[in-house]
């Protein structure tokens, strides 16, 4: 049966057709995200709104996939948007295979059911009762990720081997490769949530026996409120305003990547052969607007005081980089009798040089000078004025993470 907050969840979404790839969309915050409907590569508006169409019919509970699946594949063969190369066919870049159709109509649908659980969960009641809950596997996926490993990096905690947290712990939306506190936490995955009571959540030590949690909102009911033109125009100067110098709206209302050629003012379309290159040579943004994001990353974990952003700048040449809060540390001397600091991230170069280190570090990574480190293949050296930056190589979303940062004697 359906539930509200599951066709709440797909009433706010608008139609966002873009050429952009899953990398470059990964980008957008979430919060956006949640209030488009996409899929990546997908400029077609006709297939776009059948797509919609046919994911709000699977969670009224109208229809079977199986059912959308062959109107959609009949829409795509109409349109001649299918694979054309022999090697594309029936491989997730054909819009006219099975695996990229199950994988938009199970992805969109898992996210609308997630949302609606997450919801109920978190009336006041039900969260006092059932306040945490464990991630677990309920599919046996083909490639299993290392859900443990991604677990420890969200920074979570392991109790006998299970992966135990609140409902409203943070880390669930750090675990989400789409940004969200509920599941699916990505594509595919096989994983899920169930419920955690209260007393099991207090003898794990998670919350005191007076500990009183307060329910959360993803803010769609302010959206319903408004009309489909207001909320479409809202979601469009947002989006512009996240992938600034990245993406624009043609005429047409198709989101497309630009480039801008470095140190200069011109723009210019990418042509489709260079899209993928874009979201990881790190040389598409100019550096005033890779400034302005590295500024704009480093607000919002000084006000979040936690998470990461996952694509904070881009290095010239090399790719993206993240900046995570991290832990400011605690200092000692190490074996060989030189002071010492086990923290990371902002907080951490924040405590251990100052705010206005932290502040120069977005200008080091744009206008710095890019040198291969003396010990380590895996890390590049970034140096302008009077710092370093080290960054290292990653397999998140993001390609590099800063890994040291001091001043540059």
């Amino acid at each position: 049966m359906p539930f509200h907050e599951a066709l709440d969840a797909r009433a706010v979404k608008q139609l966002l057709p873009t050429e952009l790839r899953t990398k470059m969309l990964d980008t957008i915050p979430a919060e956006l995200r949640e209030r488009a409907m996409f899929s990546a590569g997908v400029t077609n508006t006709e297939l776009l709104q059948r797509i919609d169409d046919s994911i709000n019919d699977l969670v009224s509970g109208q229809v079977d996939r199986a059912t959308k699946r062959a109107g959609l594949k009949q829409l795509v063969a109409r349109l001649d948007l299918g694979a054309k190369a022999d090697d594309e066919r029936g491989t997730l870049t054909d819009l006219g295979s099975d695996r990229r159709l199950n994988l938009i109509l199970d992805t969109n649908l898992q996210q609308a059911q997630g949302y609606g659980h997450w919801m109920q969960g978190q009336d006041a009641a039900v969260l006092d009762q059932w306040p945490a809950q464990e991630l677990v596997r309920v599919i046996d996926s083909r490639e299993k990720r290392d859900w443990a490993a991604r677990w420890a990096a969200a920074g979570g905690q392991f109790f006998d081997g299970r992966m135990v947290a609140l409902k409203n712990d943070p880390l669930w939306s750090r675990l989400s490769r789409f940004g969200t506190p509920y599941p699916p936490f990505d594509f595919n995955s096989g994983m899920d949530v169930q419920d955690i009571d209260r007393g099991e959540a207090e003898d794990l030590g998670l919350i005191d026996r007076d500990t009183e949690l307060f329910p959360q909102d993803r803010d769609f009911n302010t959206d319903l409120a408004a009309t489909p033109e207001v909320r479409d125009a809202s979601l469009r100067d947002a989006l512009a305003e996240s992938l600034a110098g990245r993406a624009r709206f043609d005429a047409g209302g198709v989101l497309r990547l630009v480039g801008r050629v470095l140190g200069a003012a011109n723009v210019r379309d990418y042509a489709r052969d260079e899209l993928g290159r874009f979201a990881t040579d790190g040389g598409g943004l100019s550096v005033a607007d890779n400034l302005a994001r590295g500024q704009k990353a480093i607000a919002k974990l000084r006000r979040d005081q936690g998470g990461t952003v996952e694509v904070a700048m881009q290095v010239p040449g090399l790719g993206d980089v993240e900046f995570p809060w991290g832990r400011a540390g605690h200092t000692r001397p190490n074996a060989a009798g030189k002071t010492h600091t086990d923290g990371y991230g902002l907080s951490h170069i924040e405590a251990k040089h100052g705010r206005a280190a932290a502040d120069a570090l977005p200008e080091t990574i744009a206008k710095g000078k890019i040198t291969a480190h003396p010990h380590d293949p895996q890390k590049r050296e970034i140096t302008h004025g009077k710092y370093k930056a080290v960054v290292g190589k990653t397999k998140k979303p993001a390609a590099w993470v800063i890994t040291n940062y001091e001043e540059h004697r």
